[in-house]
């Protein structure tokens, strides 16, 4: 296996779903629209995985002002904002046939490196509980519960200081 690393664009939205959809329950789901907006937005900040052309896996991400995300922070003005302190995961998966091999500890340093090169004070995101110890082994704590309340699911807000 040969990854390669790199910012996504609008061809590799059906990959993007495709990884979406095999990696998270249908409450949790992004849809194409989300995707399009990602790339159109965000790109500069979020990373997609390709393996021999298929796309294995991903990050999405935004800057914030805050510091526990909610429902809007999904879907609200996704360009970044001279006032944003934060980079925001909205989205980290690896297709199941891939995970286990250290891709998506790649793609959060991927996410993290970008972050300090626009300075931004710290990482956050949303994450289920049983997610909860898969980031503490890469630095998050957790801050609190999330006020976003997307698909009914009790998410937990997460933060990793950068230095």
């Amino acid at each position: 296996m040969n990854p390669i690393y790199r910012h996504p664009e609008l061809k590799d939205v059906d990959g993007m779903l495709n990884v979406e959809q095999s990696c998270f329950e249908p409450d949790e789901q992004m849809d194409r629209d989300d995707f399009v907006e990602v790339v159109n937005n965000v790109s500069a900040m979020s990373f997609v995985i390709d393996v021999d052309g298929e796309i294995a896996g991903m990050i999405s991400c935004r800057t914030t002002d805050k510091d526990v995300l909610d429902n809007e922070s999904y879907y609200e003005d996704l360009a970044p904002k001279a006032t944003d302190t934060n980079l925001a995961v909205l989205g980290l998966a690896v297709l199941p046939k891939y995970q286990g091999a250290g891709l998506a500890t790649e793609l959060l340093k991927r996410a993290e490196a970008v972050a300090k090169t626009d300075g931004l004070t710290s990482l956050i995101l949303d994450c289920r509980d049983r997610l909860i110890p898969f980031y503490e082994k890469y630095g998050f704590q957790l801050l609190r519960r999330s006020n976003s309340t997307f698909g009914d699911i009790k998410w937990f807000g997460m933060q990793k200081k950068l230095k």
